[in-house]
C-alpha cells in the first residue's frame, strides 16, 4: 500500500521527487565520503565552490535527515505550489543561502542541512496560500509567518542555545542559515509579487 502511494505521489510531483532523491543521494555520499560535499568555508575559498550548494543536501546523521525530510514532504499537502517551483526554488535558495553564509558569516566554518532552505520554501508556501484564500483564513498564514520570523529573531538573540538539538543531530543548529533562508524567501516573494512567476524564469 505504501509503495503504491509513494509511486502515485512522485508521479504527481516528479520535480518535487527530484529534490528528495537529490537529498538522499548527497546525504548518502556525504556519510561515506567524509566531508566531500558539506559546506566548508576554507575548501570553498580554495576553489571547491560546489559546496555552496551541495552542503544543503547533506546531513549530519539519520535523525537530522529525517527531521528535515519530514518537514519538506509535508509541504505538498498544505501548500498548492507547483512541483516545478519547489524544485527550482530549492536549488536557488540553497545556493543563495550558501553564498550568504560565505559572504556574511565568516564564523561559520562548516555546515550541512536543508533547514535554511526550508525556511525560504515555507515563506513561499505561506505567501502563495495567502493569495489564494479569502476572509479570516488569511490571518492564519499571517500568524504562521510572524511566528517563523519571531523564531528566527529569537535564534539571533544573545543567550540562544544553538546546541539544544546536539543530542539528536550530533551538532549545533546553524541559526544564520535559518535567517538567510527566511530573507531569501521574503525577497523572492516580493519579486514574485511585483513581476509574477511568468516573468521570473527560474
Amino acid at each position: 500500500m505504501l509503495k503504491v502511494w509513494l509511486k502515485h505521489f512522485f508521479q504527481q510531483n516528479k520535480y518535487y521527487g527530484l529534490v528528495v532523491v537529490l537529498i538522499v543521494v548527497v546525504s548518502t555520499i556525504e556519510w561515506f565520503s567524509h566531508n566531500l560535499l558539506n559546506y566548508q568555508r576554507q575548501a570553498i575559498a580554495d576553489g571547491e565552490v560546489w559546496r555552496l550548494l551541495s552542503g544543503h543536501f547533506a546531513h549530519l546523521n539519520t535523525m537530522h535527515f529525517l527531521l528535515n525530510m519530514s518537514v519538506f514532504l509535508f509541504f505538498p499537502f498544505v501548500f498548492s505550489v507547483s512541483s516545478k517551483i519547489w524544485f527550482y526554488t530549492s536549488l536557488l535558495f540553497s545556493l543563495l543561502v550558501g553564498m550568504c553564509l560565505y559572504l556574511f558569516s565568516p564564523g561559520v566554518s562548516s555546515y550541512v542541512g536543508f533547514s535554511g532552505t526550508l525556511h525560504g520554501l515555507l515563506v513561499i508556501g505561506l505567501f502563495h496560500e495567502f493569495g489564494q484564500v479569502k476572509g479570516r483564513l488569511k490571518w492564519v498564514y499571517v500568524f504562521v509567518l510572524l511566528f517563523v520570523i519571531g523564531k528566527v529573531v529569537r535564534e539571533q538573540l544573545p543567550g540562544f542555545d544553538a546546541m539544544h538539538l546536539s543530542n539528536v543531530i550530533d551538532g549545533a543548529v546553524i541559526v544564520d542559515a535559518h535567517m538567510y533562508g527566511l530573507i531569501v524567501g521574503l525577497v523572492y516573494c516580493c519579486v514574485e509579487k511585483l513581476i509574477g512567476f511568468s516573468k521570473v524564469k527560474l
